[in-house]
């Protein structure tokens, strides 16, 4: 036993804190995988409107505004409490949506989850702003494929498990993995330097209000190039997100697939996920963002394409290249926060994830409301906004890579 605890005092505490925050996130991962993957077919029990599901589904994405207040708490409070905080508010969420048999209550049960957006800024800056990291873009990619290792096996179970048990048993589980990631988050130290409020300064002349205003308008120009970059990583994982909502329900009602084949191709879109991570970890160095979300649009081109077909293989297939999606979004919010050489980039890396969750509000919304009028008219759109996309980022990148300094 002294032996072992000997070679444990000998690991960097960067190294712990990281398999803790991973194996945290694993388990919250598994415990919500079980059953969001099926949430709207459901939901569709007790909603006959897509368009309504697809609206409450949402909310988690609009609430995303709540990331520029975890932003602001990142500058007072500590890293680790906001980490924990993240832990704590997800946990109701499996047994609200366990009673729930309204819109209202669904859209409660979302609302909750939303929250966690709150302190996603803590959750990206604990990792990049760690003292001493030897390899922070390296420890995001490989946190963020927690969740993609998570939804690997969590689907599958989840759907058969559903299918004999029904819905609700499989919430009571969820409930308590989460119970056990809270525990692990407990134990994360806190090795930033303890963050306080600036202090105050005596209070400057008043600025007129239209020196005020020309102020504002320099800054914005003067950094114009940021926002069109921010923009432009922000809409890949928005464009691809169009169809989500609905694809279960595509698959269930117009594929004719099993609760457990939907489950099993959830899964498969995990694992796409995982292997692209894990590819990313060295590609990232070696590529610019250019080739790296053109390779992945490919991909997912090719899966709207599929999903157009039938049979079981093809769908499973099709969803198989579809996770391609997930990499997306774990990739720029990496690319983004590498390319800030700035201080205070506190509350752009909340801005940047706050306005993205919004702007995937959006397209939730949109993908329900083409699902009415075709059920395959998201996946026809996503390529085509894709293609858009892709010629718009070649012309502003030109394949290098962007950094931004005060």
């Amino acid at each position: 036993m002294s032996s072992i605890r000997t070679r444990l005092k000998g690991i960097p505490r960067f190294y712990i804190d990281i398999a803790l925050l991973i194996g945290a996130q694993f388990v919250m991962s598994f415990g919500m995988s079980l059953f969001r993957s099926l949430l709207a077919v459901y939901m569709k029990e007790f909603i006959d409107s897509e368009q309504t599901i697809s609206a409450i589904l949402s909310i988690s994405m609009f609430m995303g505004v709540t990331a520029l207040l975890g932003g602001i708490w990142t500058k007072r409070v500590s890293l680790k409490t906001l980490v924990v905080l993240s832990w704590i508010v997800s946990l109701p969420v499996p047994l609200v949506f366990y009673f729930a048999t309204t819109s209202a209550g669904f859209a409660l049960g979302q609302v909750l989850t939303s929250l966690t957006t709150m302190f996603s800024p803590a959750v990206v800056l604990y990792i990049f702003d760690y003292p001493g990291a030897p390899d922070r873009t390296g420890a995001y990619l490989i946190y963020t494929t927690a969740t993609h290792l998570a939804g690997i096996v969590a689907p599958t179970v989840g759907g058969a498990l559903i299918e004999v048990y029904g819905y609700r048993p499989v919430l009571l589980i969820g409930f308590v993995l989460l119970c056990v990631a809270l525990g692990m988050s407990l134990l994360l130290s806190s090795p930033h330097p303890r963050r306080v409020p600036a202090p105050k300064k005596e209070r400057a002349a008043r600025v007129p209000f239209g020196e005020a205003l020309r102020n504002f308008g320099a800054m914005v120009w003067r950094r114009r190039r940021l926002w069109v970059w921010m923009l432009l990583l922000m809409l890949p994982q928005n464009i691809c997100v169009i169809g989500e909502p609905v694809l279960s329900l595509y698959l269930r009602t117009c594929k004719g697939l099993t609760l457990t084949q939907v489950g099993l191709g959830y899964t498969v879109a995990a694992l796409m996920g995982v292997i692209q991570i894990f590819c990313l970890n060295k590609l990232s160095k070696k590529y610019t963002p250019l080739w790296i979300l053109g390779a992945l649009s490919v991909f997912l081109v090719l899966a709207n394409i599929g999903l157009q077909g039938t049979g079981v293989l093809l769908m499973l297939l099709s969803v198989w290249f579809k996770g391609s999606g997930r990499t997306v979004a774990s990739y720029v919010q990496a690319a983004f926060s590498e390319s800030l050489m700035m201080e205070n980039h506190e509350m752009l890396v909340a801005g940047f994830i706050a306005v993205r969750s919004m702007l995937s509000s959006f397209t939730y919304n949109l993908g329900g409301a083409l699902y009415m009028v075709r059920p395959e008219l998201p996946y026809f759109v996503e390529i085509g906004a894709l293609a858009v996309w892709f010629l718009l980022f070649a012309l502003f990148t030109k394949g290098k890579r962007p950094t931004f300094a005060d």
